[in-house]
C-alpha cells in the first residue's frame, strides 16, 4: 500500500470523514477526535501495512506512525480538506530561488520526456535498419517511421505549452496558439527564406523555434499573466469568455514574437555555449567532476536540470555529450550495488543489492541508489569515483549519443556514429565504469573501511532507570517505536546523549539522526504534546547538527508532577537496535545508556 492508500484506510476505518471533528499529530502519532467513537474500528487499523499500533488517550484516537509521521499528517489534511486541525502550519510565501526555478523547469520538461524517448528509441531503429541494410532509405515504411521520430522534436514547443499551461494554470488551448504561432508554415517559410517581418514598425527577429523549449515557455508564463489580467479586469459573465482569450492571445502573441521568443532562443543558444565552452577548457576532467556528481544529483533530482541541456545538444549539434555520462551512471550503481552484494555478509542487505544492481543494470538506478548507496556511504563512493571516471574517458574519446533515449544497455545503436568503432568505445568505457564500481565496494571492505556499527547513547537526564515494558504508554511499554529505556527524572533539563543531527524538534520530544543511519527520540513525559507554554520548552530546531551535551529541552518537573502529568524520559532506538544496555538503576549524565546498531550496516 502506498501512503494515499494507508490514508485512505485510516480514515475509513476511523467511521469516514463525516465522523472526524479535528485531527493533529505529535512525534510519532497521527490523533483524531471523531463524532462518534462507536464507528471507529482499531484492530482494522492496527492490520494496515506501515502503522506501528492504536492507542486511546484522553478520547483521543491515536495512530502510530513513527518518525515519518510528518508526511502522513501531509496525506491526511489533502484528504481531510475542509476539517479543522488543531495546529494550522505556517506556509511561508514562495522565494525565487534557483531550487524553485528547477523545479518549475523540471516540472514542465518532465511530462514530455516519454515522448523524446519514444522519438529517440524510434531513431536507433531506423539507423539499426539503414546500418543492418534491412532498408535503404528510400521506402515509404522507412520516411514514415523517420518522420515519427522527429515529431516530437519539431513540435516541441506545442509539448512544452502543454505541460507549462498545466504548470502556471492557464488555459491549455490557448497556450497551444502561443506556441502553435512559432511553428505556423507562413513564419517558418519567411524564416527559412531569409525574409523579414514587422509589426506596426517594430521589426520581428526572424529564428527558427522548432526543437525549441525556452521560448514557447516563456510565452506561456507571459499568457498566464495577461490572462490573469483581463479575467479580472472584465466583469461582465456574459462577455469574459469572447474577450478574455482575444485580448490575451492579441497581445502575448505579438510580444512573444516580438521579444519573449527571441530572448528564449538567445538564452537556450548561451546556455548550450557555455556548456560547450566549460566541455573545452577542462576537457576530461568536465566529465570526471559531472560524473562524480551525478549519483548525489540524481538522488536529490537535480540530475533532471541536465535534460534541457541534452534536448539542446541534439537539436543544435545532433548529438548529447552528456547522455553517455547517464548511461555509465546506471553501471556504475550496478558495479557498486553488486560489489556490495559480494562484499557484505548481511543477508538482507546482501539480496537487496543483488536484485538493485541487476535493475541499475538495465537502466533504472534508483531501487540501488535509496536501498544501499544511501545507506552505505562506501557503496556510494564506490558509484561516484565510478561514474567519474567512466565520465572522464567519455570525454577524452568524445563518447556521443545521437537521440534522446532513456541510457540503458537496450539503447546502445544510439551511440553508433561510424558503425562499429564508436560502439567500441562505448563498451570500453562502459565496462572501466563497471568494473571500478563494482572492485571498490569489495577493496574498501577488505581494507577495512566501513560505517561506524555502533554509537554510544549516553543518558540525557539524571534519573532512575525504569524498562520500557514499566512505562505507562503501550506505544513505548510494547515497543512499538523501536527498544531503548526510560528514565524517572530528578532534574529539568534534557541534554544530547550523542552528537547527531535533529530531526524532530517539538517541545515534548526531540528526534536526533545518528552518523551509522540510527535516530533517537527522546520522548519527555506522558501525554505531553499538549503543553504549549513556558512549562516546557525545546531548544533546538529540526536541521540543527548538535554536539553530545547541547541542552534540548527545559521543563518544570515539579509543577508538572503536580498538575498530574507522568514526566518519565524515554529514549529509544527508531531505527535500528540496541546493545550493551546500562546496568545501573540510578545514572547520571556521563552514563551510558546502551549502544545504537544499525541492522543492515554490517559489512565487512
Amino acid at each position: 500500500m502506498n501512503r494515499k492508500e494507508i490514508v485512505e484506510s485510516i480514515i475509513e476505518a476511523l467511521g469516514g470523514k463525516e465522523n472526524i471533528k479535528n485531527y493533529t499529530h505529535c512525534v510519532t502519532r497521527l490523533r483524531f477526535n471523531l463524532a462518534d467513537d462507536a464507528k471507529a474500528d482499531l484492530k482494522k487499523i492496527d492490520g494496515i501495512d506501515k502503522i506501528l499500533g492504536t492507542t486511546i488517550q484522553g478520547g483521543q484516537y491515536q495512530i502510530i506512525i513513527g518518525t515519518s509521521v510528518n508526511k502522513y499528517y501531509d496525506e491526511v489534511t489533502n484528504q481531510l480538506a475542509g476539517i479543522v486541525a488543531f495546529e494550522d502550519k505556517k506556509i511561508g510565501k514562495n522565494k525565487f530561488s534557483p531550487m524553485r526555478l528547477l523545479d518549475v523547469l523540471t516540472s514542465i520538461i518532465a511530462p514530455v520526456i516519454p515522448a523524446f524517448c519514444a522519438a529517440g528509441m524510434l531513431k536507433c531503429i531506423c539507423l539499426l535498419l539503414i546500418t543492418l541494410g534491412i532498408m535503404t532509405g528510400e521506402e515509404g515504411a522507412y520516411i514514415i517511421l523517420d518522420f515519427t521520430s522527429d515529431v516530437a522534436f519539431y513540435f516541441l514547443p506545442i509539448l512544452i505549452a502543454m505541460s507549462s499551461a498545466k504548470r502556471f494554470k492557464v488555459d491549455q488551448g490557448l497556450s497551444i496558439c502561443v506556441a502553435g504561432a512559432l511553428l505556423y508554415p507562413s513564419f517558418v517559410s519567411l524564416v527559412n527564406d531569409g525574409g523579414s517581418l514587422s509589426f506596426f514598425g517594430l521589426q520581428v527577429p526572424m529564428y527558427s523555434y522548432s526543437s525549441t523549449i525556452f521560448p514557447a515557455l516563456l510565452g506561456v508564463l507571459l499568457l498566464s499573466y495577461v490572462y490573469r489580467f483581463w479575467n479580472q479586469v472584465i466583469r461582465f459573465e456574459a462577455i469574459k469568455l469572447l474577450l478574455v482569450p482575444l485580448l490575451s492571445l492579441l497581445i502575448t502573441i505579438p510580444l512573444t514574437l516580438l521579444f519573449i521568443a527571441p530572448l528564449g532562443n538567445w538564452g537556450s543558444i548561451l546556455l548550450s555555449d557555455l556548456f560547450t565552452w566549460l566541455i573545452h577548457v577542462l576537457g576530461p576532467f568536465a566529465g570526471l567532476i559531472i560524473g562524480f556528481l551525478l549519483p548525489i544529483m540524481t538522488l536529490t533530482g537535480l540530475h533532471q536540470s541536465l535534460a534541457p541541456i541534452e534536448l539542446m545538444e541534439l537539436t543544435g549539434v545532433g548529438f548529447s555529450i552528456i547522455l553517455p555520462l547517464e548511461f555509465f551512471h546506471n553501471l556504475a550503481e550496478a558495479g557498486a550495488a553488486l560489489g556490495t552484494a559480494v562484499a557484505t555478509k548481511d543477508t538482507k542487505l546482501k539480496a537487496i543489492a543483488s536484485s538493485t544492481g541487476f535493475t541499475a543494470f538495465i537502466g533504472i538506478s534508483e531501487p540501488a541508489l535509496y536501498s544501499v548507496m544511501v545507506k552505505n556511504k562506501y557503496a556510494m563512493l564506490s558509484a561516484m569515483i565510478a561514474n567519474g571516471v567512466g565520465g572522464f574517458f567519455s570525454i577524452l574519446f568524445s563518447v556521443k549519443c545521437f537521440a534522446y533515449v532513456w541510457p540503458n544497455i537496450f539503447s546502445l545503436p544510439s551511440f553508433m556514429e561510424n558503425g562499429v568503432s564508436s560502439l567500441l568505445t562505448l563498451v570500453m568505457c562502459a565496462l572501466i565504469t563497471f568494473i571500478i564500481g563494482f572492485i571498490l565496494p569489495i577493496t574498501f571492505a577488505k581494507l577495512g573501511f566501513n560505517e561506524k556499527a555502533t554509537i554510544a547513547i549516553h543518558a540525557p537526564i539524571k534519573g532512575d532507570i525504569i524498562p520500557l515494558s514499566e512505562v505507562n504508554d503501550e506505544v513505548f511499554s510494547k515497543k512499538m517505536c523501536g527498544d531503548g529505556l526510560a528514565i524517572k527524572p530528578k532534574d529539568n533539563c534534557i541534554y544530547a546523549p550523542c552528537d547527531g543531527k535533529v530531526v524532530v524538534a517539538m517541545k515534548h520530544a526531540v528526534g536526533i539522526q545518528l552518523k551509522n543511519g540510527c535516530e533517537i527520540l527522546i520522548h519527555v513525559g506522558l501525554n505531553t504534546s499538549d503543553i504549549n507554554d513556558h512549562r516546557m520548552l525545546c531548544k533546538v530546531a529540526q536541521g540543527d547538527v548538535i554536539k553530545k551535551g547541547q541542552l534540548l529541552i527545559t521543563f518544570q518537573l515539579q509543577e508538572l508532577e503536580k498538575q498530574g502529568y507522568d514526566m518519565t524520559c524515554i529514549i529509544v532506538n527508531t531505527k535500528g537496535e540496541i546493545i550493551n544496555t546500562v546496568k545501573k538503576q540510578e545514572v547520571m549524565g556521563s552514563d551510558s545508556l546502551f549502544q545504537c546498531l544499525l541492522n543492515n550496516s554490517n559489512i565487512s
